[in-house]
């Protein structure tokens, strides 16, 4: 096995994160909701896409700052105490899931964090 390829215990932790996460997406968010936080977050493709980018992939039929607020709120949801799953995913979030993926949960949580003021600097300019 290549140093590069992850271990296997890292694999399934990850696919127990995305299976939490879709869990949480689905029970707390509305499609729309969904389909605006997979995109800005490359959810499926890998690939994060900027506000602007999703406005023009509605054909403009969604203004910037509607992407923003959406975006806000979900993220908002996710994280309320009254959610059903928001203890499932800060247990990845402190660590509870153990080994290097832990780690990349970390790195997650920092990403997320800096994508999060990213995007708070675009609300406040």
């Amino acid at each position: 096995m290549d140093s590069a390829d992850p271990r296997p215990e890292d694999q399934v932790e990850t696919s127990f994160l995305r299976q939490c996460l879709e869990n949480a997406m689905a029970a707390e968010l509305t499609p729309y909701e969904r389909d605006v936080l997979r995109l800005r977050l490359g959810l499926d493709s890998g690939s994060s896409m900027s506000v602007r980018e999703i406005s023009d992939l509605s054909g403009g039929a969604v203004s910037l700052g509607e992407v923003r607020a959406v975006e806000r709120r979900a993220l908002a949801r996710l994280r309320s105490p009254g959610s059903v799953h928001a203890h499932n995913l800060l247990a990845y979030l402190d660590g509870g899931g153990g080994g290097s993926a832990s780690k990349a949960a970390g790195a997650g949580r920092r990403a997320l964090e800096s994508h999060e003021a990213s995007v708070a600097t675009e609300v406040i300019f």
